[in-house]
């Protein structure tokens, strides 16, 4: 895993921000964003269990800060917004390379259709700096 983080780093596909990240007061610790559940704020959904990286009724990838009415899902409570810095792979600069890898793999089979729907929804709505910290 190190060498991978090296060779992400040394080609520059690394950056470098503060971002707004739900904190469970209850917990005293930041969420990852799996552990923060909602309801979708994207138009047409609505579904009430969506989770901070992702809606799977309609496949958006969210930002748990967009979510509404944000809950903890170990505690219940509602969490709250605090800054922190984090590293983020610059997927804009490498979508042509992974647009081929994309095709290729998925031509290839093994995909399950999650897999393939949020993949698709990814590169729909264009692809953004991913946290990966």
């Amino acid at each position: 895993m190190q060498a991978i983080f090296k060779k992400v780093h040394t080609n520059g596909w690394l950056q470098e921000d503060t971002v707004q990240q739900l904190f469970s007061e209850g917990l005293n610790k930041f969420l990852a964003d799996r552990f923060v559940e909602g309801t979708c704020p994207k138009p047409n959904c609505g579904y009430t269990h969506a989770r901070g990286d992702q809606c799977d009724s309609c496949g958006a990838l969210l930002n748990p800060a967009e979510l509404l009415e944000p809950r903890c899902k170990f505690t219940g409570g509602t969490p709250v917004l605090r800054s922190t810095r984090h590293l983020f792979l610059d997927l804009p600069s490498l979508e042509g390379q992974l647009r081929l890898y994309i095709n290729n793999t998925i031509s290839r089979g093994g995909w399950s259709s999650n897999a393939k729907q949020v993949t698709a929804a990814w590169l729909r709505d264009g692809l953004k700096p991913h946290c990966i910290t």
